[in-house]
C-alpha cells in the first residue's frame, strides 16, 4: 500500500521443499551462496535499501503532517490594512504551547509592521473565543516544560500589551482563563449575547498568570478582579460589560461585522497620535508625573515630525473648523 510503513529486518530466504537450515549453512560453507565476503555485501546493500525506504517512508509522513496542518491552530488574515488573528484549534480553541509561541511570534511582528493599522483577534466557530490553556497538556507537563509553559504565557501578554495599532477583541464564544485575558489587553471588545466569560483557575487548584490578574485589575479594578477570581464562576457577557471588560454586546451573527467596523473606525485616526494616547493611557499609572512629561514631549516630536499628522492639521486649520475644540 502506498504510504504504508515498511516492514524492517532482513529478507526470509525461502527454502525449496527438501532442503533444511542444515543444508543451506553446510552448502554457503562450501561456497555456493558465495563467501563471507559476498554475504558481508549484500548485508550491507539490504541496509541501505531498508534505510532508503524508511527515509521515504518518513517523507510521506512529514507531508501527510503537513497537509494536515493546511489548516493552521492560528489563522492569520491580512484584510487591506487590517489583520485578522482567528484562533481555529478544535474543539475550544484552548491554548497550548505551539500555539502560544504562533501568538507570541505572530504579534512581534505586527507590533513593528508600520502598514498594519489594526488588529482582530477572534475565535473560529460560535462556541469557543479561547477556553484557556490546554487541560491535556497541563495533565502530562513536566518541571521544564511548566517553566516554558509560564514564560510563554507571561510572553503573550506582554506581547498583547505591547500592540500599539487598534487591537479588537471580537469575543465569539466562551472566553475563559487566558481567554479572558486575552480579551482584557483590547482596546475594544465586543462580545457576542453567547459569550461566557470566567476565571476557575482557583476552582482546580491553578494559578493564573501574574501579567494576566495585572491587566483584570487594570480595567475591572480590583473588587471586580477579586471576585471574579476568588469566585471561580462563569457568567455572561452583561456582567462582563458592568464589570468594563466588554464594550459592545450584539448578536452573533453580527458580530464580526461590527469588529470590523470598530478596528476600521479607530484605524482611520492618524496613527502616531494613536499609538501616542495609547502608551501613555497604558503607562499612566506605572509612571510618575516627571516620567509621563517627558514621555509627552517625545511623543508630540515624533507625531508633529510624521507627514500626516501635519497634513491633518493644515486641513484644520484652513478649514476653519472648530468643532476639535468645542466642548460637548
Amino acid at each position: 500500500m502506498a504510504g504504508a510503513r515498511p516492514r524492517l529486518g532482513t529478507r526470509r530466504t525461502r527454502r525449496r521443499p527438501g532442503r533444511s537450515r542444515g543444508a543451506l549453512r553446510g552448502r554457503q560453507g562450501h561456497g555456493e551462496l558465495g563467501d563471507a565476503t559476498q554475504l558481508r555485501r549484500r548485508a550491507a546493500r539490504g541496509l541501505r535499501a531498508a534505510r532508503r525506504r524508511v527515509a521515504v517512508w518518513a517523507g510521506r509522513r512529514r507531508n501527510a503532517d503537513d497537509r494536515g496542518r493546511e489548516r493552521p491552530m492560528l489563522r492569520v488574515e491580512r484584510r487591506k490594512e487590517i489583520t485578522w488573528l482567528v484562533l481555529d484549534r478544535a474543539p475550544a480553541n484552548a491554548l497550548d504551547n505551539a500555539i502560544l509561541r504562533d501568538l507570541v511570534g505572530t504579534l512581534d511582528e505586527l507590533r513593528t509592521d508600520r502598514s498594519v493599522r489594526g488588529v482582530v483577534l477572534t475565535g473560529a466557530g460560535d462556541r469557543f473565543f479561547c477556553a484557556g490553556g490546554d487541560v491535556k497538556e497541563f495533565s502530562a507537563i513536566d518541571e521544564d516544560a511548566g517553566r516554558e509553559r509560564v514564560r510563554l504565557g507571561s510572553r503573550l501578554k506582554a506581547a498583547l500589551d505591547a500592540v500599539e495599532c487598534p487591537l479588537v477583541c471580537a469575543v465569539n464564544g466562551a472566553a475563559i482563563g487566558s481567554g479572558m485575558e486575552m480579551a482584557a489587553f483590547a482596546d475594544f471588545c465586543v462580545a457576542s449575547t453567547t459569550a461566557r466569560f470566567g476565571m476557575p483557575e482557583i476552582n482546580h487548584g491553578l494559578l493564573p498568570m501574574a501579567k494576566g490578574i495585572q491587566q483584570l485589575v487594570r480595567v475591572m479594578g480590583q473588587q471586580h478582579a477579586k471576585t471574579v477570581l476568588f469566585s471561580g464562576e462563569i457568567f455572561g457577557a452583561e456582567r462582563a460589560a458592568a464589570y468594563g471588560l466588554v464594550h459592545e454586546i450584539v448578536d452573533g451573527g453580527v458580530l464580526w461585522e461590527r469588529a470590523d467596523e470598530w478596528v476600521t473606525q479607530m484605524a482611520a485616526k492618524p496613527p502616531e497620535l494613536f499609538r501616542a494616547l495609547k502608551r501613555t493611557i497604558v503607562r499612566s499609572a506605572l509612571l510618575d508625573d516627571e516620567a509621563l512629561e517627558r514621555m509627552t514631549e517625545q511623543d508630540l516630536l515624533t507625531y508633529f515630525g510624521a507627514e500626516e499628522s501635519r497634513s491633518s492639521l493644515t486641513m484644520l486649520v484652513g478649514s476653519g473648523d472648530t468643532s476639535a475644540t468645542d466642548a460637548e
